[in-house]
């Protein structure tokens, strides 16, 4: 963090990886929740616990534990192939313009200069090129094959969303992802004033506004909206928002309509009367692919159970204890010292 920490209330994004802000630092926190709650910033926790700070999250990403150098390489392979890079600031205060010796080489997995005997680098093959002038050779384009721009544009070409997406998780956790980016990149939010027998079109759908009669529930009294949604003229739907009212207390409760897929969702609430002709505030939320962010939970919950139902686990743990049942009184087999040592 370069900046201060009051400085965050004037973000759009907060990402939060490596740490716990919402409990280790409360007070700067404060600064990251005024930022959501004013600029409607988005908050992205990145960490295999799930934490208070994810708890509050926009987007949680659960990866597997270790697997975080993998990721920002992900996430730097796709701001230089995307070019989402400040250039001006990268050109004046990095050293992407300089130029390294071409005795320089990365393969398969070693930079060069590696010693296996000592199992250490000779940095010295590492360094820039000097030019005539004693200064070190620069290309301002950023187009020489050996600059550092275009070296750790080719390092980190190999961390694409598929390799990482194996590195970071399983299937589940791909999928969840998946699911979380399209709904944040598809979704569609629109409040709309609709009056009987109007219809609008949001995206694919049209949604025919058939008016508002009462309702009784066991503890309430509703104004119960009838809201016919269509594809391509073909009715898909009859969905019923309510704004009800509870007789024990006179709570007022939005209740929205739902119509689930596994392609889309759609949800509709029913805001407040509109003019003196029948009309009113209809609130449409379209949220595309929202199921896969449950598929993928239902996934990650299950390859947890598989794992933890697999018999090698009963097996070892068997072992364990008959080695700890015969071993003589004061000593610890193997693996249990083993395991201590792990922990």
């Amino acid at each position: 963090m370069t900046n201060s920490w009051t400085d965050i209330r004037n973000t759009d994004m907060v990402l939060i990886m490596g740490g716990n802000a919402a409990e280790a630092h409360p007070c700067g926190f404060k600064w990251v929740v005024d930022a959501m709650k004013r600029r409607k910033a988005k908050l992205l926790v990145v960490d295999p616990r799930f934490t208070r700070s994810a708890a509050v999250a926009d987007f949680y990403a659960p990866i597997r534990v270790g697997t975080d150098i993998a990721l920002l390489g992900c996430v730097i392979n796709y701001l230089l192939t995307n070019d989402k890079i400040h250039h001006e600031y990268v050109k004046k205060y990095t050293d992407s313009t300089f130029i390294v010796k071409d005795t320089y080489k990365f393969d398969n997995g070693f930079f060069s200069g590696y010693d296996e005997a000592k199992r250490a680098y000779d940095k010295s093959s590492w360094g820039y090129e000097m030019g005539d002038d004693g200064y070190i050779r620069v290309d301002d384009t950023l187009q020489h094959p050996r600059c550092v721009y275009q070296l750790l544009k080719h390092h980190y070409s190999r961390y694409t969303p598929e390799m990482v997406g194996m590195i970071c998780a399983h299937f589940g956790v791909a999928l969840f992802i998946a699911g979380v980016m399209i709904v944040e990149s598809t979704s569609i939010e629109r409040d709309v004033r609709m009056a009987p027998e109007q219809t609008v079109s949001i995206g694919s759908l049209d949604f025919r506004f058939d008016g508002v009669h009462e309702a009784q529930g066991p503890n309430y009294v509703a104004e119960q909206g009838v809201i016919t949604v269509l594809q391509g003229g073909r009715e898909i739907a009859v969905l019923h928002p309510q704004k009800r009212q509870y007789m024990r207390n006179s709570q007022v409760q939005t209740e929205a309509a739902l119509r689930p897929s596994l392609l889309r969702d759609v949800y509709i609430a029913l805001g407040e009367p509109v003019g003196d002709d029948g009309a009113w505030a209809v609130r449409v939320y379209i949220k595309p692919f929202v199921r896969w962010i449950w598929i993928g939970g239902f996934m990650m919950a299950l390859g947890g159970l598989l794992a933890a139902s697999d018999p090698r686990y009963r097996r070892l743990v068997a072992r364990e204890r008959q080695m700890a049942s015969q071993a003589p009184r004061g000593v610890e087999p193997a693996g249990i010292l083993a395991n201590k040592g792990a922990q």
